[in-house]
């Protein structure tokens, strides 16, 4: 399914973390802001007024398990409007027994992050006094594996874990996950890439393609951010371009993830918050903006013969390393074709986060 069919609410509970990633998209800032709730819940009436279902998506530029009191009060909000509403979590894993249980009760969806084998997870997620948390995450990937009705790993790929990515599989068989999505290092919000570890598109496929011959050896789906709309065609990249709602902890309502109100990344916003009336101001010429972003109106792909199933990548990154929504990162182009040339058309069993 192309990945614009996953229509979420996403909650971007807190801009603080509990680990230090070496490679954050977020920078080295951390502001310690929370989620306003009252804000949250009036998205939730906003997007069940726009005839969706009730589908929502705790995330966060930080962990979003620190705001654990507020995610049980944002859930139990939403079901007491929808009993049927569908509840996923990305998160580090870094969290306690209580946090594990009450997740594995209540979320129906749950992606953690984790980078492939322990070594490889110590050296780029650790505390912020370089402290591991690995055997934490593997217990609860263990644990929520048994418990939740989608379980997958998000590992991200530099130097370090290229050329092992049979052993992530390996180390993932070992914990009983059948779902994995990887995705290439990029740059922060303020167009810095971890310098050790930049990598040629290209050599990133050829490794993947690999790998991922070898996860169908072992029963497990081993999908790349760069093959999520290959088995249906589709003139938008993700459910950004709809927009689907993305809350960010000042108030703003994103398009992206990359949701920050600066004004490097203003063309991803489109709605603010106003506290004094308790609703969300919408502003209509951003949201044509954005839905404008599709494939035919990119003027890089319009040769490109597997523009339908590409429909121009990352609006964020576009955005965070050219300067607008109306572009695309070239230098990926060339390792999404190569992978075409494989997987075009293959059946997609999992959304990737």
């Amino acid at each position: 399914m192309a990945h614009c069919r996953k229509r979420c609410l996403s909650v971007l509970l807190t801009d603080d973390c509990n680990l230090k990633c070496k490679y954050c998209y977020c920078g080295e800032e951390r502001r310690k802001n929370s989620i306003n709730v009252n804000f949250v819940k009036c998205a939730i009436d906003d997007f069940r007024k726009q005839g969706n279902k009730l589908f929502i998506r705790f995330f966060g530029n930080g962990e979003p398990t620190l705001e654990f009191e507020k995610i049980k009060e944002i859930y139990e909000y939403a079901i007491q409007h929808d009993k049927e509403a569908v509840f996923e979590i990305q998160t580090n894993g870094a969290f306690n027994e209580e946090i594990a249980k009450w997740i594995g009760e209540h979320i129906d969806i749950v992606w953690i992050s984790y980078d492939g084998t322990t070594e490889v997870n110590d050296f780029y997620r650790a505390t912020f006094n370089n402290k591991s948390v690995s055997n934490i995450v593997e217990n609860n990937i263990k644990y929520l594996n048994k418990k939740v009705k989608e379980l997958g790993v998000r590992a991200t790929i530099g130097k370090k874990n290229l050329n092992k990515q049979n052993e992530i599989i390996d180390k993932m068989k070992e914990l009983g996950v059948k779902y994995i999505y990887s995705d290439l290092m990029f740059a922060d919000v303020n167009n810095k890439l971890y310098y050790e570890d930049e990598i040629n598109p290209l050599e990133y496929a050829r490794k993947f393609l690999e790998a991922r011959k070898y996860a169908e050896s072992n029963q497990i789906y081993y999908g790349s951010f760069f093959t999520i709309n290959f088995d249906e065609e589709t003139n938008i990249s993700c459910r950004a371009c709809i927009p689907m709602p993305h809350l960010t902890v000042d108030g703003y309502v994103s398009c992206c993830d990359m949701g920050y109100a600066d004004g490097k990344l203003q063309e991803l916003i489109y709605g603010k918050y106003d506290e004094r009336s308790n609703r969300i101001i919408y502003d209509n010429d951003k949201i044509k903006n954005i839905q404008a972003r599709t494939v035919d109106n990119l003027e890089q792909c319009k040769d490109c013969k597997i523009k339908y199933y590409c429909a121009g990548g990352c609006i964020g990154e576009a955005i965070n390393e050219n300067g607008t929504i109306y572009s695309i990162k070239e230098k990926n182009c060339e390792a999404i074709r190569f992978l075409a040339e494989n997987l075009l058309k293959e059946k997609i069993p999992v959304l990737h986060p």
